[in-house]
């Protein structure tokens, strides 16, 4: 049992090998390259929306750190992961500047017309963001969202209240992009204070649902003062703030978008895997993480092609249905029924009783915890080798080992234990609160994501002793 990242890794390895040897087809390459792209780099994310809807706020909460603070206005901006703090500016004649330190200050004294910031943030190793910024000129927005549109693979747009010049914008963007898009509520904390939120979260949630992906309410300065100075998160804060959920909502699309990568680079391995190789006329382009390089966004705009899927749908400004009030009011359209889990069971009337695991389940968990325990040796050995471990080496193992639990149970072929279902919450929990863990990547964070392991594993072999010890009692 893998993780999608590991598999990521895996395949990224085999279909490199196949194309580096020629066993892919020259007619095929140019496919399997950008697969082998798609494997590395991290998810686009590109913030949308009007000026004033917290979208430069929104850049500090996804990075954990203060890249704009408060007063500084920068222009259409993209922050990549690079080894130390640099920024590529064009300036409105064309040319290109290089501060090697991305101070947001002077990049904001030089007027740039769009800024390439590359900063060592463990947050740009899964996700790269795009702040893009225009005037409130309803061809001016329309202009700059088609031009993300071709760059991005989550669009967040950010908003107040989704007005009808803000409906008809986003009616022009492209299916691709509104099938994976989130509406985020930005000011959550302000419409709550003016008792606002709940009627605005249920207006728009009913009124275009089936036009986002998700529709979140997000309090960021809250979100933003939920993490300490001394690099704790206060959890509570964090979850009823909206962080929480964002945050997660953006790892499970960044670990999605992955898995669909894998399965495409899997398909191309498996109907190649037999191939006679063929003689590389030319070397083959092997890919390897690196950030964009600078670009001019005019010229750019231009000569880059749309994705496959995306097709343009710039149209005259008009809503596509007209509504009077703040908040347009189309026909509510139904929410499509969520799917049960498999093997989900009500809580029982009466008299109260304690379920115990089936006998599949508690052979299940000594497989987990047989796993856990392995790595958990492999841990103590790195660190008695090393006398110590990075609390960004610890925190990686503990992500990893809660990933791999969670898939794992979610990957089990059992239904109707009460107990493997308490457990998969659990342990899904776990994995949304641990990447919340990862986004700190100091020795406390490192320490709690280690505990968490540990409590997940003893809770396994908690219900493994109760559930024989019962069925032990039976017996006799």
């Amino acid at each position: 049992m893998t993780t999608v990242r590991a598999a990521a890794d895996q395949v990224y390895q085999v279909l490199n090998d196949a194309l580096s040897v020629g066993k892919i087809p020259a007619d095929t390459a140019e496919t399997a390259q950008a697969l082998l792209t798609r494997l590395r780099d991290p998810m686009r994310v590109t913030l949308m929306g009007f000026p004033k809807t917290g979208k430069s706020t929104l850049v500090n909460l996804l990075l954990n750190a203060t890249v704009v603070p408060d007063g500084i206005s920068l222009p259409t901006t993209l922050y990549v992961h690079g080894e130390k703090p640099t920024a590529v500016l064009t300036l409105t004649d064309g040319r290109l500047e290089t501060l090697a330190e991305a101070d947001p200050f002077q990049i904001a004294a030089a007027a740039p017309m769009y800024v390439e910031v590359s900063l060592p943030l463990p947050a740009l190793g899964r996700i790269s963001i795009l702040e893009v910024v225009a005037p409130g000129v309803l061809q001016d927005q329309q202009r700059a969202m088609h031009w993300a549109a071709k760059r991005t693979d989550l669009a967040l747009w950010c908003t107040d209240h989704f007005d009808t010049s803000e409906q008809a914008l986003w009616d022009t963007m492209p299916d691709a992009i509104k099938d994976n898009g989130f509406m985020l509520l930005t000011h959550a904390d302000q419409a709550l204070a003016r008792g606002h939120l709940e009627q605005t979260l249920t207006d728009v949630r009913e009124n275009h649902a089936y036009q986002f992906n998700k529709i979140l309410p997000i309090a960021t300065p809250v979100a933003i003062a939920a993490r300490k100075a001394d690099g704790t998160v206060d959890k509570t804060m964090m979850q009823k703030s909206g962080g929480s959920a964002l945050i997660s909502a953006i790892l499970r699309q960044v670990d999605s978008r992955l898995q669909e990568t894998v399965d495409q680079a899997e398909i191309l391995v498996e109907k190649f895997k037999d191939a006679v190789p063929q003689a590389v006329s030319a070397p083959i382009n092997v890919v390897e993480m690196k950030t964009a390089q600078p670009v001019n966004m005019a010229d750019a705009a231009a000569k880059l092609a749309p994705r496959p899927d995306v097709k343009s749908k710039l149209i005259a400004l008009t809503p596509s249905q007209p509504a009077p009030s703040a908040i347009p009011s189309p026909e509510p359209t139904a929410e499509a029924p969520k799917k049960p889990r498999v093997g989900f069971m009500p809580k029982a009337r009466g008299a109260a009783i304690i379920p115990r695991a089936k006998s599949e389940t508690c052979d299940a968990y000594d497989q987990a915890i047989a796993h856990l325990t392995k790595q958990g040796r492999a841990l103590t050995q790195d660190i008695a080798a090393h006398d110590a471990l990075s609390p960004n080496d610890l925190m990686t193992a503990s992500v990893d080992n809660i990933m791999w639990l969670s898939d794992y149970l979610e990957d089990l072929a059992i239904t109707g234990d009460p107990v493997l279902e308490k457990t998969r919450t659990r342990a899904l929990d776990a994995a949304e609160l641990v990447q919340l863990m990862q986004i700190e990547r100091n020795e406390t964070a490192a320490l709690d994501a280690l505990s968490l392991v540990i409590q997940l594993k003893r809770d396994l072999e908690s219900e493994i002793a109760l559930s024989r010890h019962s069925s032990r009692t039976q017996a006799a």
